[in-house]
């Protein structure tokens, strides 16, 4: 089974106008990473609208494509395109004795995930799709556990 992903590289480059997945597009198996990176954008996407986007008319929405593309880009920054680990760097060394400490990445000190939260909540948040609401059949939301 394919994993699902909204965009592909054309969109990103000429409807988004991205340019830190260039690079890794140019670079050896650059597709495959490309779309690695997408996939794992879509997936958190879906994560945090709580899959209500998939098979919809939501999937060729730009506000969704554009948020897929922001969080590509906050996982390109903050993670290995191969391996998905979050980057780490070194923050503090003493040259005397071998220790270092070291910090999830060098441009925030909040976590990936609340970035990543952030970021799809600027596109999303006034859509519905991330509210910890259920569809009544009429198409209105409704909070879970109140009926």
């Amino acid at each position: 089974m394919a994993l699902r992903q909204y965009v592909d590289f054309a969109y990103y480059r000429d409807d988004f106008g991205g340019q830190p997945l260039l690079a890794l597009w140019e670079s050896d198996n650059g597709e495959i990473l490309t779309n690695r990176t997408f996939q794992r954008a879509t997936r958190q996407v879906d994560n945090l609208t709580f899959d209500r986007i998939p098979d919809t008319e939501w999937e060729d929405n730009d506000l969704v494509k554009t948020a897929v593309c922001v969080v590509a880009d906050i996982l390109y920054r903050r993670t290995d395109p191969e391996t998905g680990a979050e980057k780490r760097v070194i923050t503090q060394e003493r040259l005397d004795t071998t220790y270092r400490e070291y910090k999830a990445t060098a441009d925030t000190n909040k976590g990936l995930a609340v970035v990543i939260r952030e970021a799809v909540e600027e596109w999303l948040l006034s859509t519905g799709l991330m509210a910890a609401a259920a569809p009544y059949k009429e198409g209105r939301w409704a909070c879970r556990g109140f009926a």
